[in-house]
């Protein structure tokens, strides 16, 4: 089910990409439709961990859920951009993620643009 809605999610974004020029309905239409489909697989985490647990306990796992969630997503990711901003160079890391960033579109310009850059170009606009 999870896998459903993440690729109707990838459907959405492709569809917000694409309309460069297109009405603002679709824009507005395709927003909505990446922040519905983005809250089930976080719904059935919740859902699951329900699943788990006797009816007495149903309470408790759910804070649980809801504690670890906040405990290893927010209170780590912001602690871990905390220490990346104290330690590294900004320019730096905006330059590695760049050069990531290129590296990582590449495969789908050249699907998407049915041709490919010159190796050349690649290695010069990553630096």
């Amino acid at each position: 089910m999870t896998m459903i809605f993440m690729a109707l999610t990838l459907v959405a974004v492709v569809v917000y990409w694409l309309n460069l020029h297109g009405p603002l309905w679709v824009d507005y239409a395709s927003l909505f439709a990446i922040g519905f489909l983005i809250y089930g697989p976080i719904m059935m985490i919740g859902l699951h961990s329900l699943d788990l647990v006797p009816k007495k306990a149903a309470g408790t796992a759910a804070g649980l859920t809801g504690l670890f969630g906040y405990v290893f997503g927010s209170a780590i990711a912001g602690t871990g951009v905390g220490w990346i901003a104290d330690r590294v160079r900004p320019y730096i890391l905006l330059r590695v993620g760049a050069a990531l960033l290129i590296v990582m579109a590449y495969p789908f310009y050249i699907a998407l643009a049915g041709r490919s850059l010159p190796p050349t170009l690649l290695i010069v606009s990553a630096c």
